[in-house]
């Protein structure tokens, strides 16, 4: 993993996304990691797994609302109908 400084990111773009599509190239400045040039393929894997862990969150948030409409003795179409109410 390479790093370089804004500057350089802005004056060797071209050259940096080439580089990235091998391995990623870390823009730092007085050592704070900035961002980071990636290929296309290692962006999407993230993407993916941000998705993932989200898709997974939703599903805990509604097994916790499902769990605690069961304890107040309400169904989850109930939940939702009140959740829509005006």
């Amino acid at each position: 993993m390479r790093t370089v400084t804004p500057t350089e990111a802005s004056t060797s773009l071209p050259r940096l996304l080439e580089e990235a599509k091998d391995d990623a190239v870390v823009i730092c400045e007085d050592e704070n990691e900035l961002g980071a040039l990636v290929s296309m393929e290692d962006y999407e894997i993230v993407r993916r797994a941000k998705a993932k862990r989200l898709l997974a969150s939703f599903d805990d948030l509604h097994a916790a609302i499902a769990q605690r409409a069961e304890a107040d003795g309400m169904s989850l179409d109930e939940v939702e109908q009140r959740l829509l109410a005006d």
